[in-house]
């Protein structure tokens, strides 16, 4: 699709192009990713946007402990005293579990409403950026974002790139990530 220009107040705006980069799990994009930034891109990466949206002490962080309850923190720190409790941080493998559990389905709408509208303000924020660079900005801004579309992201970008893989290849890629740096597993 296309896009309107970002404009910003000052002088005059840049023309980057902004790439949509999605595709499966392990299918490379944080590969394509990496090559198109050696090559002077821009790249924004939703999934550390995501993590960003719930920072303890964020709005982001008081509307999913107000959503899903205190029970999403992690659990067993040590405290001043000696005992145990929790934490500030959100345990996202407790959010997962929300997710792909019972009534995953509505966790993970409730999920996506708080932290996507967040998500595209800070893409927004950093595109304006790029574009008010001047001469110095990027040529290109990409956005990885496997939930681009899903989102409703891709209004955003000028066009939307596919990474694809095998099917075999993703998997050993995947069982590379889940197995290589785990130090819970017996040798």
């Amino acid at each position: 699709g296309t896009r309107e220009p970002y404009l910003a107040e000052g002088p005059p705006v840049s023309s980057v192009r902004v790439v949509g980069l999605i595709g499966g799990i392990a299918s490379g994009k944080s590969t394509v990713a990496q090559l198109m930034r050696e090559r002077g891109a821009r790249v924004i990466d939703a999934d550390r946007l995501g993590h960003a949206a719930y920072v303890p002490g964020s709005q982001g962080f008081k509307e999913l402990i107000a959503e899903f309850g205190e029970g999403i923190l992690e659990h067993n720190l040590p405290t001043p005293n000696g005992s145990f409790g929790k934490s500030t941080l959100i345990d996202r493998s407790k959010l997962r579990a929300l997710i792909f559990g019972p009534g995953g389905e509505e966790n993970r709408r409730r999920l996506e409403a708080i932290v996507w509208p967040r998500i595209r303000a800070e893409i927004e924020r950093q595109i304006a950026e790029a574009c008010a660079m001047g001469g110095d900005s990027p040529e290109v801004v990409v956005i990885e974002a496997a939930k681009l579309l899903e989102a409703g992201w891709s209004e955003l970008c000028d066009e939307v790139w596919t990474v694809t893989v095998a099917d075999d290849i993703a998997s050993e890629r995947l069982l590379g990530k889940l197995f290589c740096c785990s130090s819970s597993l017996p040798l």
